[in-house]
């Protein structure tokens, strides 16, 4: 395999404005989200949502999981038709929509992914439960705070799932996952309320989804830490507005390109290939 060239060289030309860098890894997380059909629900809700309210979302999970070189990398999805105003707005809002959206994506799961519910764990973080099912899918999470395994017992049956107390498991979850719902480590510009901070976990437990489902189709055969780990630094990098350099490759990136026909183990992209991508997953 070529050599891999990420983090000093981003490091060392993010200064120069005439290079100009791109996420692929967004490409791969992008199109997990369209599966699901996250963009669908927000087309189907009132009008404080529109249509820039599904590639916001995916925006602020790109820089939740792509992080370190979120302030020095742009993503495929345009920026153009809406500003930090309208961000800060869509988080304010997004809490209306809560429980609709978990519920839509269970049933999205159910419907495509054949979920097995056979089996619960509750993933204990710092701040909160995360319910799991067989497949190691969200299923729901829960503010750690107060909460018993008797709630625990009745959210389940809200969802038609029955366990007795006794049944239901609670494991620490890995530091990855714990860091991914750590409210101490979040934006307080962004979630700077109450109504906001409930945005932070719906925000933590769609990222988590995503990557579980990609976990899940990569056969377990990766840990969600590394497969963002190579996604993060899955990256272009371009001196002109025609040729763009493929930074990064690994055996995670060329199995993800199997699933999804991604470029991941190409030397080079042209401006075109670029665009078409770019519209590809923008309009999914």
């Amino acid at each position: 395999m070529r050599e891999n060239k990420t983090n000093d060289m981003i490091e060392k030309l993010s200064t120069n404005k005439e290079c100009k860098f791109i996420s692929l890894g967004s490409l791969a997380i992008a199109n997990i989200f369209n599966e699901v059909g996250i963009d669908q629900f927000f087309k189907s809700q009132g009008p404080e949502f529109n249509q820039n309210s599904s590639n916001i979302l995916k925006l602020i999970i790109y820089s939740k999981l792509l992080f370190p070189y979120v302030s020095k990398i742009n993503y495929f999805e345009c920026m153009e038709d809406f500003n930090n105003s309208d961000v800060y707005k869509f988080v304010e809002i997004l809490p209306s929509v809560n429980e609709d959206l978990i519920s839509y994506i269970n049933t999205q799961l159910v419907g495509k992914f054949n979920r097995d519910t056979s089996d619960i764990v509750c993933l204990k973080t710092d701040d909160v439960l995360i319910i799991i099912d067989n497949d190691r899918i969200p299923l729901y999470y829960m503010e750690r705070e107060g909460t018993t395994k008797a709630d625990i017992q009745e959210l389940l049956m809200e969802f038609e799932l029955i366990y007795d107390e006794d049944d239901i498991k609670i494991k620490k979850a890995s530091p990855f996952i714990n860091s991914l719902f750590d409210s101490s480590i979040r934006n307080e510009d962004v979630y700077d309320c109450k109504d906001k901070f409930l945005s932070y976990y719906l925000i933590s437990y769609i990222a988590l989804v995503l990557l579980k489902i990609l976990e899940k189709k990569l056969n377990y055969k990766y840990p969600v830490e590394k497969i963002t780990e190579s996604l993060t630094k899955s990256v272009l990098l371009s001196y002109d507005k025609q040729n763009y350099k493929v930074l990064y490759c690994d055996e995670i990136l060329q199995a993800i390109q199997k699933l999804m026909d991604l470029p991941y183990n190409k030397d080079s992209l042209k401006a075109d290939e670029i665009d078409r991508l770019s519209a590809f997953f923008s309009n999914f």
